[in-house]
């Protein structure tokens, strides 16, 4: 049959490089080259292989066709990818027709193999020039703006001056144009214009102290690509002051003056330095371009402070005297502008202006004016007349008013007016001791340029302190009322402590006195400690009985003021005043009141109905109320109401001998009363005991039932123990029982053993057997209460209760009963069919029930295992030998009567032993069998009886289930 393939041949080396039956080529698989692609028609089998030459006589063993022509494919991979300069950048700025070369160097990412160009085209990307160098030399291009890209391709180059990259192919073949280009500015560098940041052309700083802020100058419309910094000329000299980079100029950093501020566009370097004189075309050292300038003056003048001479800042001048009043300034300012000095008002209008520090007040008239100090530049533009204020412009250029002015009054001392600092104008001390306190008074509208004292004055108006100090040392006054002066004057003063005070001028020249005086009141009160006769603070009467109730109260005080007492109630409102120490409180009717006592000056304020609060005045001068006072309770005896601790009314002790103690409280009794307990016995209605504590130990009472009175009582206890409750008085003076009492039930209701009479606690009876088996039991009882016997089955349900202490088991009912001691006081709850168990209440009072319990078997008499104490059941004893040979058994047989058979091999009874200590030192040599026997009735065994074959008892009986097997071995040491 005939085949088809395809046959790839590479065109530069003529070897074949694929054969494939697919029409459809993947580009992905081939390598970049020149391909001929051949269809080949065949018989046979091809003879033509991948990696041969291409032999088209030779393509199969038998009959072969290529097509006519072949198909030509061509893959290339090319990607110009970037163009930049050799620093990286994309942009730059020549300076173009100065003679001079203007080589750029060009870098490309482009790593084909395929030939790579370099296309210098205008904005507009019309071809200007085509280089292979990546070195250009642009000096003879002329100034304007292009562009420079790389193209790599295959084939023939075809593009050409003139064409446009965007519409004209680069080569006859592939080719690939460079992503970006590089942008060259051949126009020189451009300056642009500049501003202040706030658009502004002119800057003036007018500071006091160095300025601290900046200056910035922002730039527009300049070249991108070239260096670009602002130079900074002083116009008074043309040179440079410095160059700043950033446009920022700190203001801390210039000197005063006037200068010019430019941006400077330019290539190369710069050549100019700080302080060279300014030369627009010798900054740089290839080309450059200046901008439009900015104005700058920079003014520091600081006038902080205008005084005297002396180093004050206000005087006083006693003027009209035809006295010259030369005064002489002096300023702080350093500064080289103009200055001089503006008198002006109070209201700050000026007056007069002085060039010279020394000026004369003596003509100018009474009033107050101000001397400031002004620096400034430019002209002077205030004139008399002409109110200054902040908004004042004082020159045409920079001024600095004086921080600070000097005060001249020229109207003579001034004493002002005066306050304590608390605004008043009387100050009271009113303490309980010597006063500690600094009193300081204010003084306004004194003349500050005079001198100043207080003149302090006794009740006489003598002279006891004149002092400059404000502060005033209580402590340094004397008691009583001062009154305290303001004295301004000029001069020396010409009074002394201890002169009468007169107002007339107290200085040697002129002075003036305070509008007002300033009062102090100096008491020393302290009212202490106020007590009844007999040192107590706290007191109860019985009033209303027509008896006086007379109470004498003392006070620890020792001021010499008057002394009263206030009698208020409990929330310290005002009852009455006394000012006798005496006080009747009889006809006052019930009730708690207060007495206080209260040292004063003055006038008593206080009124019946009134609050005593100490923040209230109670006198028109000074007061002071006692730091206690005395309760005077007019309610009598209050017994209230008394509970137990844990809040009940009653307590069931049903073991007394636990030795219990209650705890009693009592609540709303009269605090300051003799308070005690009575204990009544119900039964007998007689006082068993009387407490005075809040407890009671029911081991000191009987047994009994009792009922708890409280007692609050005056004066004595007239009732004793044993006393029937209710007929004998209780005390001397009134009392009162509490309004409630308590209950007490003391019991002893325990039992703890029962056993039967022998002291056993288990037994075995006959039963059934028409023989009564009367079983005794005994227990550790010893109350006066009810005691019973409850006789139950092994799950303690109760079979039936016996009130005696013997009973007849021999009766139907369980195998193994349990017979229980129950001691009980009240009525008995429990019934026959009801199970016993922790929480079983057997009576609806006290009851206890035994601890342990009698077993009765009534299986009848068990033998039971015998076994010997050390274990085993055979032994081996030495007889003759004189030492005891005594066995302990062990049985684990019950009966109303057990004992142990000593028998032969035979069971031939040979002794019978009651106790299970057996010594068989005394009998021969030879073997001998142990038997347990439990038994009824009465016992028939004998010696000589066969234990297994004999009736060993009149009743009933059980013989052990196995027996301990004893050999005696006879010991005889012969003669010697």
């Amino acid at each position: 049959s005939v085949a088809f393939s395809y046959v790839f041949v590479d065109a530069a080396t003529n070897l074949v490089t694929s054969i494939t039956d697919d029409s459809t080529i993947n580009l992905a698989s081939l390598a970049v080259g020149r391909y001929l692609i051949y269809g080949l028609s065949y018989t046979g089998n091809l003879t033509v292989a991948v990696g041969q030459p291409f032999d088209a006589d030779n393509l199969s063993d038998e009959c072969a066709d290529l097509s006519e022509v072949p198909l030509t494919l061509i893959k290339r991979v090319q990607n110009a990818d970037d163009v930049l300069l050799e620093d990286g950048s994309s942009e730059v700025t020549i300076c173009v027709g100065d003679g001079q070369p203007d080589l750029l160097t060009f870098i490309s990412t482009y790593q084909g193999a395929d030939s790579l160009i370099y296309l210098i085209t205008n904005e507009g990307n019309f071809v200007l020039g085509i280089s292979t160098d990546p070195v250009i030399d642009f000096e003879g291009a002329g100034t304007g703006i292009c562009r420079v890209w790389t193209a790599a391709y295959s084939g023939n180059l075809i593009i050409e001056a003139g064409q446009n990259l965007g519409t004209d192919p680069i080569s006859d073949e592939c080719y690939d144009l460079s992503d970006g280009f590089v942008r060259i500015n051949r126009n020189g560098p451009e300056a642009g214009q500049i501003v202040y940041s706030d658009g502004s052309t002119d800057f003036v700083s007018c500071s006091s102290t160095t300025p601290d802020g900046q200056l910035t100058a922002n730039i527009s419309g300049a070249d991108p690509n070239a260096n670009y910094t602002f130079v900074l000329v002083n116009t008074q000299d043309n040179t440079i002051v410095d160059f700043y980079p950033s446009g920022v100029i700190e203001l801390a950093s210039l000197p005063s003056g006037s200068y010019l501020l430019y941006g400077f566009s330019f290539l190369g370097d710069l050549v100019a330095n700080p302080g060279d004189p300014f030369v627009a075309d010798a900054l740089s050292s290839i080309c450059g371009d200046l901008s439009n300038g900015l104005g700058l003056i920079n003014r520091i003048q600081l006038v902080e402070t205008v005084t005297l001479a002396d180093g004050s800042d206000a005087a006083t001048l006693c003027i009209g005297d035809g006295v010259p009043d030369p005064l002489e300034f002096v300023n702080s300012y350093t500064g080289e502008d103009n200055f001089i000095y503006l008198i002006t008002d109070d209201n700050n209008t000026l007056l007069s202006t002085s060039s010279d520090a020394v000026i004369d007040f003596e003509g100018a008239g009474a009033g107050i004016c101000r001397v400031w100090g002004l620096a400034y530049s430019g002209n002077l533009s205030v004139e008399p007349g002409q109110t200054i204020d902040a908004d004042s412009q004082l020159s045409d250029e920079c001024f600095a008013l004086s921080e600070s002015f000097v005060t001249i009054n020229r109207n003579g001392p001034q004493g002002g007016s005066l306050l304590w600092e608390s605004g008043e104008t009387v100050f009271r001390s009113c303490t309980t001791t010597e006063p500690t306190d600094v009193l300081t008074a204010e003084v306004t509208g004194a003349d500050p340029n005079s001198e100043f004292v207080f003149v302090v004055t006794d009740e006489n108006n003598t002279i006891v302190a004149i002092q400059a100090s404000a502060d005033f040392d209580l402590s340094t006054l004397p008691l009583g009322r001062s009154v305290v002066y303001g004295v301004s004057y000029q001069g020396a003063l010409i009074i002394d402590i201890g002169d009468t005070f007169i107002a007339n001028n107290p200085a040697s020249a002129c002075s003036d006195l305070s509008d007002n005086t300033l009062t102090i009141v100096k008491r020393i009160q302290n009212a202490d400690q106020v007590f009844l006769t007999d040192g107590s603070t706290d007191v109860t009467i019985c009033v209303g009985d027509g008896i006086p109730d007379l109470l004498t109260f003392e006070s620890s005080t020792t001021s010499v003021d008057t002394l009263v007492f206030l009698i208020t109630n409990e929330s310290n409102t005002l009852l009455d005043i006394s000012r006798d120490n005496v006080i009747d409180f009889d006809g006052a009717g019930e009730g708690i009141c207060r007495v206080w006592a209260m040292v004063y000056t003055g006038d008593i304020l206080a009124e019946i109905g009134q609050n005593i609060d100490p923040d209230n005045p109670l006198a028109s001068e000074c007061f002071d109320l006692s730091d206690n006072f005395v309760t005077i309770n007019r309610n009598g005896p209050e017994a209230g109401e008394i509970a137990f601790a844990d809040g009940s009314d009653s307590y069931q002790e049903c073991q007394a001998t636990n030795g219990a103690v209650l705890e009693l409280i009592h609540t709303g009794a009269a605090p300051n009363l003799s308070y005690v307990y009575l204990i009544v016995n119900t039964e007998t209605g007689t006082v068993a005991s009387i407490v005075t504590t809040d407890s009671i130990d029911l081991a000191t009472l009987p047994l009994g039932t009792y009922d708890v009175y409280g007692l609050s009582y005056l004066g004595n206890l007239t009732v004793n123990v044993s006393d029937t409750f209710g007929i004998t008085p209780l005390a001397d003076d009134c009392f009162d029982l509490s309004d409630n009492t308590l209950r007490i039930s003391n019991r002893s209701v325990s039992v703890t053993n029962i056993s039967l009479t022998n002291g056993n606690t288990t037994a075995a009876i006959c039963p059934n057997d028409g023989i009564p088996d009367i079983l005794s039991f005994t227990t550790d009882y010893t109350g006066g209460d009810n005691l019973a016997y409850l006789v139950t089955d092994e799950n303690n349900t109760l079979i039936r209760i016996l009130a005696a202490s013997s009973s007849n088991f021999d009766i139907d009912g369980p195998a193994l009963v349990r017979v229980w001691a129950v001691a009980f006081s009240g009525n008995f709850l429990l019934q026959p069919g009801q199970t016993i168990s922790a929480g079983t209440l057997i009576s609806d009072d006290c009851f206890d029930l035994s601890d342990n319990f009698v077993l009765v078997d009534r299986n009848g008499p068990a033998g039971g295992l015998l076994s010997l104490a050390g274990g085993g059941d055979t032994a081996t004893t030495c007889s003759g030998d004189e030492v005891a040979d005594v066995l302990t058994v062990t049985s684990t047989g019950i009966g109303a009567g057990y004992v142990y058979l000593i028998t032969d091999a035979d069971n031939i009874i040979l002794d019978i032993s009651t106790t299970p200590d057996i010594d068989f030192e005394g009998a021969p040599a030879g073997l001998c069998r142990i038997w347990g026997l439990a038994y009824g009735g009465n016992l028939l065994a004998m010696p000589g009886d066969n234990a297994a074959e004999a009736i060993l008892s009149d009743v009933c009986f059980s013989l052990s289930e196995n027996f301990v097997t004893v050999t005696r071995i006879a010991v005889d040491g012969g003669n010697v």
